[in-house]
């Protein structure tokens, strides 16, 4: 049985950035390059392979890149995110965490040091599997890991694990593609890990592309697997003999190195890769400009966009001040990063309100916030845009209080301070005195609240002792209620001891 794939397209692996002082985990960078990939057009975001170094974090850091991936994407597109570890504990762990920011879905290696037997094995996996409800996608790559698993051996353990619907082959062995699916039924989606046969692998059909080329060229991927799709074979034939050397140099030097020395390169810089991994040698580094500078200036790719990102006419859709594709950029200018939000010239209106600014004209204006819909006042209810524009502040009503200025009165000479009570019962009266208004007291023992009564001037000290309260203190027989009085009622009171009135 034929299901549709939780998962399509290219899906860009992205490197762990650390700072070059410190050697932490630089979660700055770390967004700003999983936002760029997705701006680009990436069909999902897988972090944490192998690309990532994610066998060289700790726990913390782990939970610290998963979050801030999984954060920045925010729903856009799918994430995969790799969980694997040495333990079943840890990668159980690790599963959970995924799976409590949001991930769509897993990814589970068998990396193990001891060799595992089948029985071994397929424990290991159905534990992962068992401690989330996700999809599970199986890695199998022999030469990072030392497990290699068979197409049957796959199916087999499929079989077992509801959950277990996707595969990630990485052996190059493009046959694997066909009889994986023929096997299961086409119950599993098979997604190529090996850049070298992407495009065999895809016309084999493979449901998507797991690649870390997209952080460095981003529209080579894309276009490769928009031509497999549209059935454009001699177009799908071109671009990956173009960027094939290009793959073969990322795999064969080490995709953490590589694609690092790529990103200092663009002027993006992710830090070095963590030890044992040594950056990129100089030479190694000259190869890699001089590919990405002819790749970047190619005519194949140059002017054209993905399907479903760029505009109709595939032409493709400017996002930033960078230079155009296959331009270079004037000296001292910034590289083209991602998309930026639009800022809008908004009227602001003149008088009191949110919108208002002291000692703006009338007929001022001012940058709205991005991703606001914005109508001038000038244009008719037929130009409005679909949905309803949004203001782009909150806007207050007026406050108008119960004494309003005469005709002729300025509203400082008319203007009498309201009470702030908002007790129940309490009465908002008008007062001489603007700052001395206070709420009444509210009963401490339980029961229904008491209605004060207020004086003319709530905001008075005779009124504060006039309203009657009921507070408890501590004594010797307990918690009991004690009455205060006004200061007039203590005066005819007779003081302790002496027989009279106190002063």
């Amino acid at each position: 049985m034929t299901s549709s794939p939780p998962l399509s397209g290219i899906i860009s692996y992205p490197v762990t950035p650390f700072s070059p002082d410190t050697g932490e985990v630089d979660l700055a960078a770390l967004r700003r390059l999983t936002g760029e990939l997705v701006d680009a057009g990436s069909h999902a975001v897988a972090p944490l392979g192998s690309t990532g170094e994610s066998a060289y974090l700790g726990e913390k850091e782990w939970d610290a890149v998963c979050e801030t991936t999984l954060a920045t994407v925010a729903g856009r597109v799918p994430t995969l995110v790799g969980v694997s570890h040495w333990s079943t504990e840890t990668t159980v762990r690790r599963a959970r965490v995924a799976a409590r920011h949001g991930a769509t879905a897993i990814m589970v290696l068998a990396q193990t040091y001891w060799q595992l037997t089948q029985d071994e094995l397929e424990r290991h996996f159905a534990t992962v599997a068992a401690a989330t409800d996700l999809p599970v996608m199986l890695y199998n790559n022999p030469g990072t890991s030392g497990v290699d698993l068979t197409p049957p051996t796959v199916v087999a353990l499929a079989a077992r694990i509801p959950n277990l619907t996707m595969v990630k082959e990485s052996s190059g062995d493009v046959a694997r593609f066909r009889a994986i699916r023929e096997l299961s039924g086409g119950s599993l989606s098979v997604y190529n890990g090996s850049n070298p046969v992407a495009l065999d692998a895809l016309r084999s059909g493979a449901a998507g592309w797991c690649t870390a080329a997209p952080c460095l060229l981003p529209r080579w991927p894309l276009a490769l697997y928009d031509a497999v799709r549209r059935g454009e074979e001699e177009r799908a034939d071109e671009l990956l003999a173009a960027q094939l050397p290009f793959l073969r140099f990322i795999v064969a030097h080490g995709l953490p190195r590589t694609i690092k020395a790529g990103l200092e390169l663009q002027g993006r810089p992710a830090g070095p890769p963590r030890p044992p991994l040594l950056p990129l040698p100089a030479e190694a580094t000259e190869e890699l400009r001089d590919l990405l500078t002819r790749l970047e200036a190619h005519p194949l790719v140059t002017g054209t966009a993905p399907a479903g990102r760029g505009r109709p006419d595939g032409r493709v859709r400017r996002t930033c001040s960078g230079p155009a594709p296959g331009r270079s950029a004037p000296p001292g200018a910034p590289p083209c990063l991602g998309p930026r939000p639009a800022a809008v010239l908004v009227p602001v209106r003149a008088g009191r309100g949110a919108d208002s600014r002291p000692g703006r004209p009338r007929n001022s204006f001012r940058l709205a916030r991005p991703g606001r819909v914005v109508v001038p006042a000038h244009l008719g209810a037929d130009s409005r845009p679909t949905p309803a524009p949004v203001r782009t502040g909150p806007r207050l009503p007026r406050r108008r209080s119960a004494a309003s200025p005469a005709p002729g009165l300025t509203r400082d000479a008319a203007r009498v301070p309201e009470t702030r009570d908002r007790h129940p019962g309490a009465t908002p009266r008008r007062c001489p005195v603007g700052r001395g208004a206070r709420r009444p007291h509210r009963p401490a023992v339980p029961g229904p609240p008491r209605t004060p009564r207020l004086s003319r001037c709530p905001g008075t000290a005779a009124a504060r002792w006039r309203r009657e309260t009921v507070r408890s203190r501590g004594s010797r027989r307990g918690r009991q209620p004690v009455r205060r009085y006004p200061p007039e009622t203590n005066r005819l009171r007779r003081a302790p001891g002496t027989g009279q009135p106190r002063p």
